[in-house]
């Protein structure tokens, strides 16, 4: 939104799909303002803020800091600044605008000393695993990284401790390398609660175009074995359901629960629907949107239908409340909509549950 509005825009670009672009939005917002001659009147293509992030990156990991010296962050700033323009100060105008943070932090010896660290943790995760891709990729085997003794390491050993680390690697490598993260781990971290709920957490904020059918099989053999890991699979794909570009949308949860039996579904998802219905879950969520009487003429067919399909599966629930809930959302979601009916309609036909069908 910060994007957005800088940019003075309204709507989400084509193609900024992925946590990874977002980043690359904010920044390149923040770096047209700063580049005009009015404020540091640097070539805008250069992207001195990026340059600087990086720089503040790489001093952090050399020396294993949590935040970096305000001096030395504001000379890093000031250094990379000086070959384009001879303004100065460029630091306090990225704390300004919120790509960097300004705090105290204790030191020994009853001292502070004023520290700087990027302000959005998620936005420090993901530039540092960057900045690690770009100058590991080339130079090492990426199965030799995550082994004991591989630089990487260490990150999957101390996974609780480095989750946002974890998290953004499982974004980045297969967006940059075609590699799922578990790919690259030994059996016993691969099936680690830890590994395996970044792999989820990865399928939301990632491009659609890197999730493939491989991902099926991690998601049968581990994802779905745990009961923790089987509520954050089905509450991640409740939350893209309604995206016709993503692997794991409604129409894959259709296709995944039609297979079953009666008894088998009702055992696997009826049973775990039960307890679904409060604020925190995404198929209440999902209940509360289509309920809203609203417009939804920005809804393209495709995902009319997909929103449908998710709503339907909520009807196997043996909670009245919730499934009364779920029906009555579907008549909002359906109203002066005939075309969705009738496909609805036949997507379901051959459904085994009375009372979806």
């Amino acid at each position: 939104c910060e994007g957005l509005n800088r940019s003075g825009l309204t709507k989400i670009p084509k193609g900024y799909g992925g946590i990874s672009s977002i980043i690359e939005f904010f920044i390149d917002s923040i770096n047209k303002k700063l580049s005009h001659p009015n404020y540091f009147d640097f070539p805008y293509q250069k992207n001195l803020i990026k340059k600087v992030a990086k720089k503040i990156i790489k001093y952090k990991l050399e020396q294993s800091l949590d935040h970096i010296p305000y001096e030395k962050a504001f000379e890093i700033a000031d250094t990379t600044l000086s070959k384009y323009s001879n303004k100065r100060r460029f630091l306090d105008s990225l704390i300004s605008e919120g790509v960097f943070s300004k705090n105290l932090f204790w030191k020994r010896g009853r001292e502070y000393e004023e520290g700087v660290y990027l302000a959005y943790e998620r936005f420090d995760d993901h530039l540092t695993v960057s900045y690690l891709l770009d100058n590991y990729l080339e130079s090492g085997d990426l199965e030799k990284l995550f082994e004991i003794g591989g630089e990487f390491f260490h990150y999957i050993e101390n996974d609780y401790v480095n989750q946002g680390i974890v998290e953004a690697f499982a974004i980045q490598l297969p967006e940059r390398t075609g590699s799922e993260l578990y790919e690259l781990l030994d059996d016993e971290h691969k099936d680690n609660l830890s590994i395996i709920n970044s792999f989820i957490y990865s399928l939301i904020w990632r491009d659609p175009d890197t999730i493939k059918d491989k991902t099926i099989t991690y998601v049968n053999e581990h994802v779905l074995r745990y009961e923790e890991t089987f509520d954050q699979f089905f509450q991640m794909v409740y939350s893209v359901a309604l995206d016709p570009e993503h692997f794991y949308n409604a129409d894959r949860l259709h296709k995944y629960l039609m297979q079953f039996s009666l008894p088998n579904r009702d055992e696997i998802w009826t049973t775990y629907l039960h307890n679904q219905d409060h604020l925190e879950t995404s198929m209440f969520r999902l209940i509360g949107w289509a309920m809203l009487d609203e417009d939804k003429s920005y809804l393209s067919d495709k995902s009319r239908l997909l929103a449908a399909k998710a709503l339907a599966w909520i009807f196997t629930s043996t909670n009245v409340s919730f499934r009364d809930s779920a029906t009555k959302a579907l008549v909002v979601l359906l109203e002066n909509n005939i075309k969705t009916i009738t496909s609805l309609l036949s997507e379901f036909e051959k459904v085994n549950d009375p009372y979806v069908y």
